[in-house]
């Protein structure tokens, strides 16, 4: 992001109090705060950014074009012809200016003695006065003593009712230019049919009957009218919706399995109003309202161009987080602490993937104790019942039944040439629960001298296993990066299962594959995880691989654990409070050739089957008992799991080799051992050595032996190496060869 500029015209700098600085977008004005070219950048890529920002450039354009061709300043004499005019067309909506006479109290009906006499009396209902008449000041004096305070009142409602009316007949027409004009529907709302707004009469044009205007004998008075809504207050009780009607209206239009089309929709609408019930919002104003709360609360979708060449797009998985814990129904469930909760297996954050495997640094950082936070890797002053003066380093977070208890360094004074220090102790290691924790880091840096230790932000070394390293983990003056990120607030992590499954896009039969990420809190119990409503969908592609929409996923999570996620917790101190979140993935779920493609794995099908360890199945060429990676008969090629290169190779199985009985037992003892279990960095050596062979030898036969002697296949990588060898597949001679494979690599993404 280097090339990246913040553009003055849409950022807003910030000022925070740590002298740091953060950025609001003045286009969106969604008043969320930034940090970082990467999440600015991000952020403009955004769907919801580019509508808002096409709209202001329409805004801006349209303000120019107005100004440029704004009418000049109006005469006097024809400003007060149009009041006048206007005056006069309000008149002919009414009955008559007799109309606001008032009634004696014998029933007969008596003009006020100041009343406005018309200069053509004769028109029935008062037509409208010549105008040769109208500018004179006699007239206009007349106009001014008629004008009567219950007079200006009728007036009033007259034109308020005109002013309505045109308002609703040009929205039926789509003419009403406000917030919602460039809102388009989505896909499955087709284009709603003139005239069918149901504040409107007339609905002959939707097909639907219009409502029956005769009197109700069950009804004291007619429906009543929906009232124009405003601005929406937070203190409103069925904010963000304007009232209960429109709430429950679009939960039905939302509901997961039911989407409510444009047309079920109005024939709905017309039930509600031939049924006389009142304030029903029409159609457009539900389309509006889904288009306020969408950019109020709603899930932004990110568009990213695939490394393969493919477009794919992925869910806000920041938003989605963040929703999570201003939820209440679903803040209640989540744990954000690993469990140790002995031999009882019953949750996720009970197991030992959480408690003991997962990086130190992903893990809840902080805890509070008694308005004190002490977070993971800094010095604090505790007590282990016997010594009140012990320096630790607590390194885990976690619950050990229903308290809260820290895993903890052994820290002791070495002397240096200058001065004493600090000496971490791997190798000794203590539970503390957390009500013994006295003095957090800030605290002790400022009264070390009190306490008679040494400087806390003094760390000489660390000791592990007897050998000694120098402390890297933080620096050791400032202390964990995540208080100065949170800045006094909490700091959670949030694990996630994340999920991808090959499935059908048709509702019929015939295969139509779609890959697709879903997500689920780690968090929640086992008995909410499977909930729909807590399983969050992703992304999903019929023509993007797993690999590469991953990527895109992967890019989010990392961007998030380096900023981490802004939220409202709703459980938080005080009736809810900020935190910042930290999401990892506690695990990748999937069915097992999902697995393999994400451990490049060759797959079930292959010589080494397994994608934990090594253990190898049977071969068709080899007859000894041996078992190890190195006798295996690397050139057979119906070993390779690859289903591309056995859909291309058609033709007669050669016949195996008979396997005698001390063969076969060799084999079944092989499988019931336990292998040497696959690790990263033998992966990651094989993957490289694979790619060596295809730059080198521009052929793809060693990378296949090397596939099938060790049981590793990337199929994001098999892209790119497919990719060298189309570049040399036609050519001869080793110039040319070398000449296209050299242009071909030079065109592969670089390495981030």
């Amino acid at each position: 992001m280097s090339s990246f500029e913040i553009n003055p015209e849409i950022w807003l700098a910030v000022q925070k109090p740590n002298e740091s600085v953060e950025y609001q977008c003045k286009i969106c004005n969604d008043r969320v705060l930034r940090s970082g070219k990467f999440s600015l950048a991000r952020h403009e890529k955004t769907t919801s950014h580019i509508q808002h920002q096409q709209r202001h450039a329409h805004q801006q354009s349209t303000q120019q074009a107005e100004a440029a061709s704004a009418p000049p300043s109006i005469d006097p004499a024809v400003n007060y012809l149009s009041n006048v005019g206007v005056f006069n067309l309000a008149s002919s909506f009414s009955q008559s200016f007799n109309d606001l006479t008032t009634t004696a109290p014998s029933g007969t009906t008596t003009a006020p003695s100041d009343s406005f006499s018309h200069p053509n009396p004769t028109t029935a209902g008062g037509a409208m006065p010549y105008w040769d008449d109208l500018y004179d000041e006699d007239t206009s004096e007349r106009i001014s003593q008629a004008m009567l305070p219950q007079q200006t009142e009728a007036w009033g409602g007259i034109l308020a009712s005109m002013v309505d009316m045109m308002h609703d007949e040009d929205e039926r027409r789509g003419l009403v230019d406000d917030i919602d004009s460039d809102y388009e529907p989505e896909d499955e709302l087709p284009p709603e049919p003139e005239e069918s707004d149901f504040e409107s009469d007339d609905d002959e044009s939707s097909g639907i009957p219009a409502q029956d205007t005769s009197e109700d004998p069950h009804q004291e008075g007619p429906p009543r009218k929906r009232a124009r809504q405003g601005l929406l207050e937070p203190s409103d009780r069925w904010f963000p919706w304007p009232d209960r009607i429109s709430c429950t209206l679009d939960i039905l239009m939302h509901l997961p399995r039911s989407v409510f089309s444009q047309r079920q929709l109005d024939l709905f609408l017309w039930l509600l109003n031939i049924n006389n019930v009142p304030d029903v919002p029409s159609v457009k104003s539900m389309q509006r309202l889904n288009a306020q709360l969408q950019q109020m609360c709603g899930i932004d979708t990110i568009e990213y161009q695939g490394k393969l060449g493919h477009t794919y797009h992925v869910n806000n998985l920041a938003q989605i987080i963040a929703q999570e814990l201003a939820n209440p129904q679903i803040r209640k469930h989540l744990s954000f602490y690993p469990q140790d909760n002995g031999p009882t297996l019953g949750e996720a954050r009970q197991a030992d993937r959480w408690l003991n495997e997962a990086p130190e640094e992903l893990l809840t950082p902080m805890a509070r104790i008694k308005t004190k936070d002490f977070y993971i890797h800094e010095p604090a002053l505790a007590h282990d019942g016997h010594n009140n003066g012990l320096v630790v380093m607590p390194f885990r977070w976690f619950m050990g039944g229903d308290e809260l208890h820290a895993r903890c360094w052994d820290m002791s004074r070495v002397v240096t040439d200058s001065s004493e220090a600090w000496r971490i102790t791997k190798d000794s290691v203590r539970e503390i629960p957390a009500s013994h924790f006295l003095v957090n880091f800030p605290s002790l840096q400022e009264d070390y001298k009190r306490y008679k230790i040494p400087d806390p932000g003094f760390i000489h070394d660390v000791t592990e296993q007897g050998v000694s390293s120098k402390w890297t983990l933080t620096n050791p003056v400032k202390g964990n990066v995540w208080r100065e990120r949170a800045d006094g607030c909490r700091v959670v992590s949030f694990p996630i299962w994340l999920y991808c499954d090959d499935t059908s896009g048709n509702v019929s039969k015939k295969w139509n594959e779609h890959n697709s990420f879903l997500f689920t809190a780690a968090g929640l119990d086992r008995s909410e995880s499977q909930k729909d409503f807590n399983v969050h969908f992703l992304s999903t592609s019929n023509i993007a691989p797993p690999l590469e929409m991953l990527d895109g996923i992967a890019e989010q999570i990392t961007e998030a654990q380096e900023h981490g996620i802004w939220a409202w917790d709703c459980a938080g101190e005080g009736g809810g409070e900020a935190v910042l979140i930290i999401p990892f993935v506690l695990a990748l779920l999937g069915d097992n050739p999902m697995q393999s493609e994400f451990a490049c794995h060759i797959g079930m099908r292959g010589k080494f089957f397994c994608r934990n360890c090594d253990v190898k199945g049977k071969d068709a060429s080899d007859t000894n008992e041996g078992g190890t990676r190195a006798e295996a008969n690397a050139s057979d090629d119906e070993s390779d799991g690859d289903a591309d290169d056995a859909g291309q190779k058609k033709g007669k199985r050669r016949k195996g080799v008979l396997e005698t009985f001390s063969v076969l037992m060799a084999r079944i003892s092989r499988f019931m051992k336990p292998g040497k279990p696959r690790e990263v960095e033998d992966t990651l050596k094989a993957l490289n050595t694979q790619f060596t062979y295809a730059i080198d030898n521009a052929t793809r036969s060693k990378v296949k032996t090397a596939r099938t002697a060790t049981g590793i296949k990337d199929t994001f990588q098999d892209y790119f190496l497919g990719k060298l060898d189309e570049a040399v597949h036609k050519l001869r001679g080793d110039t040319q060869r070398r000449d296209a494979l050299n242009k071909a690599i030079k065109e592969l993404p670089a390495k981030k």
